[in-house]
């Protein structure tokens, strides 16, 4: 049996499994079985979680994610803010409390702004966790079909390739966004693949997005 808690940032679900809980496991094929949505529980990937020991670090954790098809990826984002979150729950956190997690992209350090609870028990915690500084590098990418895509090659740890796009339904070159994105996230320039970003601007403070995740 393997015990497993399920959260969500912004409608990213993971699992939350300790790695003790899933030694000797193989964890890809255990995240397989896990992620899969009419057969087992239902997520984007797994977060392995194990507790840091030791002086100054009882605050403190590891986390080996694992993608819904079992692949390995650096860190997540939301992810990473479900952990801190799970471990606010854990430890019984006061606002203001900050958890440090280590991650295959470096350590990431999640600040506890707001607590809810219900019927005495944490439910919902909103947590900041700084992701540091993105690396920016402008970039064309040429495509089977003889046209190039520009767009940002950015690092969070993790690969991103994000692409500006003027058009309501995110067409590129003609070609759907789901088409050019399976074909930029696997392509010989992206040799660990990347997860590909289409962005329209609708106004200063609106953006609309479309995610093709490796």
């Amino acid at each position: 049996m393997i015990r497993f808690t399920k959260a969500h940032g912004c409608g990213n679900d993971f699992l939350i499994v300790l790695e003790s809980d899933a030694a000797g496991r193989d964890h890809a094929a255990l995240t397989r079985t896990l992620c899969e949505r009419n057969t087992g529980v239902g997520a984007d990937g797994v977060e392995f979680f194990t507790w840091i020991e030791g002086e100054n670090r009882a605050k403190a954790g590891r986390i080996r994610l694992h993608n819904a098809d079992g692949s390995v990826a650096e860190i997540s984002g939301n992810g990473t803010r479900c952990v801190a979150a799970w471990m606010a729950a854990e430890l019984d956190s006061k606002i203001g409390d900050e958890l440090a997690i280590e991650t295959d992209a470096g350590l990431r350090v999640g600040k506890i702004e707001a607590i809810e609870k219900l019927d005495g028990a944490i439910h919902s915690v909103r947590v900041r966790t700084g992701m540091g500084v993105p690396e920016l590098k402008p970039k064309t990418v040429q495509l089977s079909d003889g046209s190039s895509v520009s767009g940002l090659a950015i690092s969070m740890g993790n690969p991103q390739f994000v692409v500006l796009l003027e058009s309501d339904d995110f067409a590129v070159a003609g070609r759907t966004w789901q088409s050019v994105g399976a074909e930029i996230c696997t392509h010989k320039d992206f040799p660990e693949q990347t997860n590909v970003e289409f962005v329209r601007v609708k106004s200063r403070s609106e953006i609309e997005m479309r995610i093709f995740e490796r």
